[in-house]
């Protein structure tokens, strides 16, 4: 099943371009994790087709229907949404308890890459974005697929984010999992 894409500016290329790209099949209702998806309307939208979704974050979230890249929102939504339609956990990703093996799917846009680093409220920790990763594998079912998007280019660390190399995706993100799919994005200073 093919989620409707939105129209988005630069800025929701992520959203947009995992919403093209995510193949789901229809009646085939999937365990679903999103890694950092507070401010994104990420969870509501596969909720909405049916789906077991979970949200983690260390942020409170904050998400509308109306944040949808090219959504238009209705009266009744323009308001923040007080209770999301899906599971929200508030918590650090590499603390919180979740079952071995309990998800079909997990989608980490732009969030593993602040793991570690402190910047939101989570540990410091050296290998942060490491740990997320093999706790991602750990989470996931047999065959079950993660589908992230992270900074590339030359190596850099800053209080907020890390930029990886291929030598830094392979041994820091890419760990534990066989690719299916690899695309970059370009004309983004990160």
């Amino acid at each position: 099943m093919k989620l409707q894409v939105p129209e988005g500016s630069r800025e929701d290329l992520e959203l947009v371009w995992l919403l093209e790209h995510l193949e789901l099949d229809e009646g085939h209702k999937l365990d679903i994790l999103e890694i950092g998806g507070a401010d994104s309307p990420l969870s509501m939208l596969l909720a909405k087709a049916g789906h077991n979704v979970t949200c983690v974050d260390v942020r409170d979230w904050s998400a509308k229907p109306s944040d949808a890249p090219g959504a238009v929102a209705s009266p009744a939504e323009v308001t923040k949404v007080e209770t999301p339609p899906f599971n929200f956990i508030k918590g650090d990703f590499l603390a919180v308890d979740l079952k071995p093996g309990s998800f079909d799917l997990v989608i980490a846009l732009s969030s593993i890459e602040h793991f570690g680093l402190g910047y939101y409220g989570d540990r410091k920790l050296e290998w942060g974005d490491a740990l997320a990763v093999l706790k991602v594998h750990e989470v996931l079912r047999l065959r079950g697929r993660f589908v992230t998007t992270v900074p590339v280019g030359l190596p850099k660390t800053t209080e907020h984010w890390r930029r990886y190399d291929r030598h830094g995706l392979t041994a820091r993100i890419i760990g534990p999992f066989g690719i299916i799919r690899r695309e970059y994005f370009t004309g983004f200073d990160f």
